[in-house]
């Protein structure tokens, strides 16, 4: 992402954050979404620049200052940047705006004006809120989630697989409008993901090509996540 673009986001975030202070736990998810970027420098660069706009912004704005300042940094966004990567920054911004459990009226109403700035549907918001607060298994129900885990019964009306020597679960998420997956372990086994270790709740793009691993158990693969989802066209197929 280009710098203009990171800083517009840097705003967005400055405006999501907590009413009185910003949260050592806020923090630390800004600073792990910078670093997956940005060299430290300029990690340390853009936290600066968010450091400056919550102090700016933090309770000094009425709703329709917000609701302009908003709709400004997301026509700055959508100039530069496609469908896919501004479901991304919904996703890590609602995983600030939930770092604590729980979402105010006030943060509420941002994130869909901020959707709504950025064209994302508000029921994406929706499937996006349940999954990053999910902290297991049972917590899920939509039929766009995956669960990964070692008990034989699937949950809800989400997706399953069944694998051995795993505590806790893995979800995979899947918005359709965009055809993204979202990779999240929650759990104390040593989760690989395309072969570097995963935190526990931690939130990642899963790319295509994808691979999970963990001891004792055999790999899930991207396709095997993919078939789950979609159907294979009808027709000649061509192997490899």
């Amino acid at each position: 992402m280009s710098e203009p673009v990171l800083t517009a986001i840097m705003r967005l975030f400055a405006l999501v954050a907590k009413e009185d202070q910003i949260t050592k736990q806020e923090r630390d998810h800004i600073l792990v979404f910078l670093s997956d970027h940005l060299s430290q420098k300029a990690t340390e660069h853009q936290m600066r620049h968010f450091d400056e706009f919550a102090s700016e912004t933090s309770g000094k704005l009425s709703a329709a200052q917000e609701n302009s300042t908003i709709i400004k940094i997301c026509r700055s966004i959508n100039e530069e940047i496609a469908q896919k990567q501004k479901v991304v920054i919904v996703l890590e911004l609602m995983s600030v705006i939930l770092a604590d459990g729980a979402i105010s009226e006030r943060e509420q109403t941002l994130a869909l004006q901020i959707c709504e700035g950025l064209n994302i549907a508000t029921t994406d918001l929706e499937l996006i809120k349940e999954y990053v607060l999910s902290k297991k298994r049972s917590d899920n129900h939509h039929e766009d989630i995956l669960i990964i885990d070692s008990t034989d019964a699937p949950t809800g009306t989400c997706r399953h697989i069944h694998r051995e020597h795993l505590d806790g679960f893995i979800g995979i998420l899947y918005l359709r409008s965009t055809d993204t997956f979202f990779f999240k372990y929650v759990g104390h086994t040593d989760v690989y993901l395309n072969g570097v270790p995963q935190k526990s709740g931690n939130i990642n793009v899963l790319a295509t090509g994808s691979t999970m691993r963990w001891d004792g158990s055999d790999p899930i693969y991207y396709g095997d996540v993919l078939g789950l989802f979609k159907k294979l066209a009808s027709g000649t197929r061509t192997s490899f």
